[in-house]
């Protein structure tokens, strides 16, 4: 994931941020507070600012659907804000564990990079078996599982049962530590799902 800034770059600390943003660890999300004059370059618009935004929710979802926001005129991601107001830091990626990614709580960031990222990711959206890994092969007439990691497929067995090629799936993932969630429906899909289901 690209980030659209780095927090350090721009000389932002945890006081500045505490200065700027009240923060609940219980849904994640964070408000403005109202600023000092020395965030602003003028008294206009330290009155203008303080005059409409101070207890507003913060930031919007930007169309990777992270929530962001714009700080000293540039963007930034809220999930980063928040960890660095949490534990003083921001790590090369942030991973939700989740897959929610509006859901910044503290509890649901963890520290990342290409692979971990990789071994906690969705269900695709092309997805037909409902397991990430296993697929129904016309052709032979059973089930395949494979698993991939560093950018190499690894091929499983083929299958007459799918709960075999599901357990196998989910053994090679085990083995190869992905992350429990790697696989599972974000969060947006189980409630759409769930309320597909109830019409």
């Amino acid at each position: 994931m690209t980030e659209p800034n780095s927090i350090f770059a721009e000389g932002i600390t945890q006081d500045y941020l505490s200065q700027c943003f009240e923060y609940d660890p219980e849904t994640g999300s964070l408000k403005w507070k109202r600023r000092p004059r020395s965030h602003f370059n003028t008294d206009m618009h330290f009155h203008t600012w303080n005059g409409r935004y101070p207890g507003r929710e913060v930031g919007w979802v930007a169309k990777v659907g992270y929530k962001q926001t714009n700080l000293k005129g540039k963007k930034f991601y809220l999930h980063r804000i928040v960890w660095f107001m949490v534990y003083g830091y921001v790590p090369e990626q942030i991973d939700h564990i989740n897959h929610d990614t509006l859901d910044n709580r503290a509890e649901n960031l963890r520290p990342s990079d290409n692979t971990s990222n990789g071994h906690n990711q969705s269900m695709k959206r092309n997805n037909k078996s409902g397991v990430t890994g296993v697929f129904w092969c016309r052709r032979d007439a059973c089930w395949w599982a494979y698993i991939n990691k560093h950018g190499r497929r690894h091929f499983l067995g083929t299958f007459g049962d799918f709960e075999l090629a599901v357990a196998a799936r989910k053994k090679a993932e085990a083995d190869m530590g992905f992350h429990k969630n790697h696989g599972r429906l974000s969060e947006k899909r189980r409630t759409n799902a769930k309320a597909r289901s109830a019409l």
